[in-house]
């Protein structure tokens, strides 16, 4: 058995599945099992996923008889693998060609690492810009615990949830987000949270993860500025509960608890937005960026 599982979640995603497929089979590295987790797509999804896996073994297709939802579609890759590393690859994404044998060589050099990133390239299908975002990582050798958890709370990105994970360490995240935070917005930023305040992230900006966004939204939010503080409040508890489970000295833990609201502040929500918000809901008033974002619940889970 590989060591490595790539999971390749997708909805409806024939426009792109063909050449996300092609990403993952041209790694320069090919001891990897590739499955793809089909959310019971009605597209030509189905077609296009057995034709690669005629060309090529290694890949498997798990296909849903209904729509199980984006995160339980997601979490179920992480459940089913028995493998002891795996990446998720989205299917509007792109991977450099060594971005398998660059991640795994870290994991396997470091065991107190759990997760692996590259260098992120973003792609804004909206501004039509891309931007390159280093890795920023302080100096380990002359960088205390502390200083490093807090740089990396201040500096890390959401979309580390796309690195190279060590399975278990990420499958015991992830299980604690989906029991303990309400919402799916901004639930990757909670998944990738304890291995930050753990300092077991590694990363190479030789490889690199090509990132398209296009329009934001603030999807799986309640549409009243109450429901949005419960959110902000499920957030920063979530995060100061974590802090507690580690290894960090009472003090170190106060200090990172003390930086939560901040964290908080920049990752899940503005606090002049709430503050904004609940007094336009208080008077009746119209407020940018309260009803018109909330989107049904469904939307965020396919």
């Amino acid at each position: 058995m590989y060591d490595l599982t790539v999971a390749v979640p997708v909805f409806n995603g024939d426009a792109e599945l063909d050449g996300t497929l092609m990403n993952v089979r041209r790694q320069s590295a090919v001891d990897f099992s590739i499955v793809v987790y089909d959310n019971a797509s009605t597209d030509r999804t189905p077609e296009i996923v057995a034709r690669h896996a005629r060309e090529d073994s290694r890949i498997r297709h798990v296909r849903h008889d209904t729509n199980i939802g984006l995160v339980s579609n997601f979490i179920t890759a992480v459940r089913d693998t028995r493998s002891e590393f795996i990446a998720w690859h989205a299917v509007d994404d792109l991977w450099s060609d060594n971005y398998v044998p660059e991640l795994r060589e870290l994991l396997r050099a470091d065991p107190s690492a759990v997760l692996a990133v590259p260098g992120q390239i973003v792609e804004s299908t909206v501004a039509g810009r891309t931007k390159r975002r280093p890795i920023p990582f302080p100096r380990r050798r002359f960088t205390p615990r502390l200083a490093r958890a807090l740089h990396l709370m201040e500096k890390s990105r959401s979309a580390w949830l796309y690195g190279m994970w060590r399975r278990d360490f990420l499958l015991d995240a992830y299980e604690r987000v989906l029991n303990d935070y309400p919402v799916v917005y901004v639930h990757d930023t909670l998944v990738v949270l304890p291995a930050l305040l753990r300092c077991a992230v590694t990363g190479t900006e030789a490889a690199t993860f090509t990132q398209r966004v296009g329009e934001q939204k603030m999807y799986d939010l309640p549409a009243t500025a109450a429901g949005r503080r419960e959110v902000f409040a499920a957030f920063t508890r979530f995060c100061r509960e974590e802090i507690d489970r580690t290894g960090h000295s009472a003090a170190a833990k106060a200090l990172l608890k003390a930086y939560v609201v901040k964290f908080a502040d920049k990752r899940c929500m503005r606090l002049t937005d709430l503050a904004r918000w609940s007094v336009a809901e208080r008077y009746g008033l119209q407020s940018r960026g309260l009803s018109e974002y909330a989107e049904p619940r469904h939307r965020a889970n396919e």
